[in-house]
């Protein structure tokens, strides 16, 4: 168990440190935003995770039908 979790943390942490480098490109390899990069990736790369995890959820509850 826990190298599957030591797994997805190293995947999360290359993720997010890809999508900082992308966001750092995007301002023209502007230095001095590395930590405010880093965030800005963790958060987005957090919330698509979450909502993920929401419409996963919503699709395995089954769904109420009508009486008729």
């Amino acid at each position: 168990m826990a190298t599957r979790t030591t797994t997805k943390a190293a995947s999360l942490s290359q993720a997010i440190a890809e999508r900082a480098h992308d966001l750092y490109l995007t301002r023209g390899c502007e230095h001095g935003h590395d930590l405010e990069d880093w965030l800005t990736a963790e958060s987005e790369l957090k919330a698509v995770s979450a909502k993920k995890r929401t419409t996963a959820t919503a699709a395995r509850k089954p769904r109420k039908t009508a009486k008729t």
